[in-house]
């Protein structure tokens, strides 16, 4: 018989620097993200209304080193900054 909890559908592992990126784009079906990081710098998450995000700033999300964080019912693109450095690992799985 299926599971009916949610299986993920995507996992994807896009590199972070000081720079924003975008990590995944928004779904309108997604029921969820996991978030890890696996680096070994400070990451910061947040959605596309924050204009200028900064680690520890107002409206992010730190994640350290080795942390991981499930976001229920995240619909909105997600974006990440990292403390320092170019190439910071992330991984973002997707569920539906």
């Amino acid at each position: 018989m299926p599971s009916t909890r949610p299986q993920p559908i995507t996992a994807i592992t896009p590199l972070v620097g000081t720079a924003v990126v975008q990590v995944i784009s928004s779904n309108a079906s997604r029921l969820g993200l996991f978030v890890y990081n696996p680096g070994t710098v400070t990451l910061a998450l947040c959605g596309p209304e924050i204009v200028a995000p900064t680690v520890g700033g107002t409206g992010t999300l730190s994640l350290t080193p080795g942390q991981g964080i499930q976001l229920d019912e995240w619909t909105a693109a997600l974006f990440a900054i990292a403390a320092s450095g170019v190439s910071n690992p992330i991984t973002v799985m997707e569920f539906s």
